[in-house]
């Protein structure tokens, strides 16, 4: 499964992806990004992510 992180605290990313590792070690992140032009960005020139994490509030 192939898991993209929105999330603007580094801190709040790494909890995501060792949770993410102990629940499905099968999974992968793709990539973790920092705001909603780059995800937008990334969207647009990467494969679909199975699964989207996104922070409700990004600064």
């Amino acid at each position: 499964m192939r898991i993209l992180i929105i999330e603007d605290e580094e801190a709040a990313v790494k909890r995501l992806q060792k949770m993410l590792k102990e629940i499905t070690p099968e999974s992968e992140v793709a990539d973790s990004l920092v705001s909603i032009k780059s995800s937008v960005q990334w969207l647009k020139s990467n494969p679909q992510p199975d699964l989207v994490l996104m922070d409700v509030h990004l600064a």
